[in-house]
């Protein structure tokens, strides 16, 4: 899996080592919250795949250098459900797909792709949400 990961992660230059990171940050936070050794490995992995769909989405648009336009975002927002497409076929690790699919969601309904919001969108979601954008926030020099 952390091959696949990284595989990904060469495919966007602006955040090489990402999966990992939000992996090993999502992990710590289970633990920080209790969760059973079982939980911190499953969303372990959740982190590692959670931006697999950016697979389907094209290189200029992911290595785009400058702002993205309307259109090339909607693109981009579709890696969520790509992601959560790609994994959930996976019975070994039955809900992997949730971490790529709600992992771009916010608390207040502004997310996508699904505009969940508040207690509608997974606990474990909201754990990669919060590691996934403080990163490549940082990542992006913003």
């Amino acid at each position: 899996m952390t091959t696949l990961a990284r595989t990904i992660d060469a495919k966007d230059k602006y955040t090489n080592g990402h999966s990992v990171r939000v992996a090993e940050y999502a992990r710590e936070i289970a633990r920080r919250y209790g969760k059973s050794e079982k939980e911190q490995q499953e969303i372990y992995y959740m982190g590692l795949l959670h931006d697999i769909g950016k697979i389907g989405i094209p290189d200029d648009i992911i290595n785009k250098i400058s702002w993205l336009n309307d259109e090339e975002y909607d693109i981009i927002k579709t890696h969520p459900v790509i992601g959560a497409d790609i994994l959930k076929n996976i019975s070994e690790i039955p809900g992997i797909e949730i971490g790529a699919r709600w992992h771009h969601e916010k608390y207040d309904g502004s997310g996508y792709p699904d505009g969940l919001r508040g207690k509608d969108i997974p606990e474990v979601a909201i754990m990669i949400e919060m590691i996934d954008e403080d990163i490549e926030y940082k990542m992006r020099g913003q």
